[in-house]
């Protein structure tokens, strides 16, 4: 099970995001949006968390998932323009 393989060192934002939908599902908004949080930390993207499937979906009007987006859009963005301005010195 998840939990087991993160006990054992699995680090893979993958299983984090998949204990969220789990708990998503069950309606334990608060337990789901805390394994957002941890698999965002461990690097899940902004599409793992949003457009991957519809299993989040009961969180996306939630304010706190809201501001996890967002907050992962930005560092994204922020991402984006680095490599554009690494690029633009390579030329």
């Amino acid at each position: 099970n998840n939990e087991k393989a993160m006990e054992q060192g699995n680090q893979h934002p993958e299983l984090r995001r998949d204990m969220a939908v789990i708990y998503a599902i069950r309606g334990e908004t608060d337990t789901a949006l805390q394994w957002l949080e941890q698999a965002i930390e461990k690097g899940a993207s902004l599409y793992d968390l949003t457009l991957k499937d519809g299993l989040l979906a009961d969180l996306y009007e939630n304010p706190r998932f809201q501001q996890m987006t967002e907050e992962a859009g930005l560092k994204i963005r922020a991402m984006r323009m680095r490599i554009e301005e690494m690029e633009i010195g390579w030329n």
